[in-house]
């Protein structure tokens, strides 16, 4: 029987020191991301959820305690074996979307492939499909203010799955969108799950609970898992 869960801390915590003062921004901490699931990571303005998002996405160590991703520690990586990890294993996406300006969607789309060692005929093929899937075929040579705010938010969902991760992590994706924005890019990172990925939000925007598998509320550097009834108090 193959293990199910694409990421997992073990009794991690993450301090940082300022002087001579020492910040918790996560108390130790264990928790498991199943494929097949949607986590929300909730709670206020620096509670600690980016600290732990990060931590999942291998772009910060932790001081204490074990990250793994795909049954690999972290920690026992060398940088360029947790680069390939985090190009070819995760996907993220990101509130601002963190598109290249000048780079119309599909180039930008693009970008990730080009890491790897595979054809630009397959470069493009990929990227065309990702955008064709979020319904943006029709917007692939827009640069990106030439779009709204939902349709940028597709594009940096498209650069995300593109290298096919098994692991998508968002941050705030939702917090700019309009209500049927919002509809449309829960119900696609949704879909996802059903794709055996792990889709892991951190967010204060309560209209994602109906999309969630598990919550975890974060508030100064604590988790709980918590329900569905319980994190709409």
């Amino acid at each position: 029987m193959t293990d199910s869960y694409i990421a997992k801390v073990s009794n991690v915590s993450k301090e940082y020191v300022s002087g001579d003062t020492t910040i918790t921004a996560l108390h130790p901490t264990s928790l498991r991301i199943s494929k097949g699931e949607l986590v929300l990571l909730l709670g206020p303005s620096g509670s600690g959820k980016t600290t732990l998002l990060s931590l999942l996405g291998c772009v910060i160590y932790p001081t204490e305690g074990g990250v793994f991703v795909s049954g690999r520690s972290i920690t026992k990586l060398k940088d360029r074996e947790l680069s390939n990890l985090r190009l070819q294993e995760i996907g993220f996406v990101f509130q601002s979307y963190n598109l290249i300006a000048p780079l119309t969607a599909l180039e930008n789309v693009m970008m990730p492939l080009q890491l790897l060692k595979i054809s630009k005929k397959e470069i493009k093929e990929r990227a065309i499909a990702a955008l064709t899937s979020l319904g943006m075929a029709d917007r692939m040579n827009n640069i990106p203010k030439k779009l709204s705010g939902g349709q940028q938010q597709r594009v940096a969902i498209a650069r995300a799955l593109v290298t096919d991760p098994s692991l998508i992590l968002c941050d705030e994706p939702t917090a700019s969108l309009d209500p049927k924005s919002v509809t449309y890019t829960m119900e696609r990172l949704k879909a996802l799950t059903k794709e055996n990925r792990a889709v892991v939000i951190v967010t204060h925007d309560l209209r994602l609970i109906p999309y969630a598998d598990r919550i975890y509320e974060v508030d100064n550097g604590h988790v709980t898992e918590t329900t569905k009834e319980n994190a709409t108090h």
